[in-house]
């Protein structure tokens, strides 16, 4: 046996089945350029498992992308341990490369769509607070590392007046970031790869902002946590907009952008990264 094959490795979803079939179209796309002999998905949440990809695989020399946007539990503890479970293991050179998030163009990604969002709303960038949401765990730190960088390389690209980190699941909470702006304006960036839920009912509902904008509610919800029943029912009612929302708390103008991931340019971060890491064989390219 013989031959490459990439693995694009995903947290996925076993109840949104375009989540993972976001992952199944940015497989294709790299499979069509012939870089490796077979280009293929594997998912936490969905199938084929970490623990079953490599076995489902005939080549001897595999690159692991995870497609995350960070370090810590998913990407450095449960795909290594899950994808050891592979009866074909021992079997194959495998190289597991850095999650999308930390790359490079990821971050100019993330700077482009602020730039973008501040002169598509004919703001003022000194007026304007960015701030970038990411998933976050207590379960492990270096699962915030990432959003905290990034923020912090936003701000010394000055490319607004102020820059906020905030998160999902650890604190600081994406509730705080209108009580923590300063500015008369908020563009907020979705560090996620996933264009599901959280990215287009859970921080725009925590944030105070209506997903279908003030156009269609004439008006934004109470930025203090609590959501209003009416407003979660009209959202399962399919009234959902596509992002990037906007609205209104208060005074306060507040965008939302898609999810990082969901932007077409990742997937040439992906092919980057699978490129880019520690070259194969010779044998292995012939």
């Amino acid at each position: 046996m013989s031959g490459t094959a990439l693995i694009l490795a995903a947290h996925g979803s076993r109840v949104d089945p375009t989540i993972n079939a976001q992952i199944d179209e940015y497989v294709s796309q790299i499979d069509r350029l012939g870089i490796f002999d077979r280009v293929t998905k594997a998912f936490h949440r969905g199938e084929p498992a970490f623990a079953s990809v490599l076995d489902q695989l005939d080549a001897d020399y595999v690159t692991v992308v995870p497609v995350m946007t960070s370090n810590g539990y998913y990407c450095d503890i449960v795909l290594p341990r899950e994808l050891a479970k592979n009866q074909r293991f021992s079997q194959v050179r495998l190289r597991q490369t850095p999650p999308v998030g930390v790359h490079a163009g990821a971050i100019a990604l993330v700077e482009r769509r602020a730039r973008r969002l501040i002169l598509d709303h004919n703001l003022e960038a000194e007026d304007v607070c960015v701030a970038v949401v990411g998933h976050g765990t207590p379960r492990h730190p270096r699962s915030r590392l990432a959003t905290v960088r990034l923020a912090e390389t936003l701000q010394h690209a000055k490319l607004a007046g102020q820059v906020l980190y905030a998160f999902l699941e650890e604190e600081p909470g994406v509730q705080s970031i209108v009580h923590r702006a300063t500015t008369s304006a908020i563009v907020v960036i979705p560090f996620l790869i996933s264009g599901g839920p959280h990215a287009t009912v859970d921080i725009p509902a925590r944030l105070g902002v209506s997903p279908n904008a003030l156009e269609h509610w004439g008006g934004g919800l109470d930025s203090t946590p609590g959501v209003s029943t009416n407003a979660l029912e009209r959202w399962g009612e399919g009234l959902q907009s596509t992002p990037p929302f906007h609205g209104r708390v208060g005074d306060r103008l507040i965008v939302c952008d898609a999810a990082v991931g969901t932007h077409p340019e990742i997937v040439d971060v992906i092919v980057d990264l699978a490129t880019a890491a520690a070259p194969l064989p010779a044998e292995a390219l012939t």
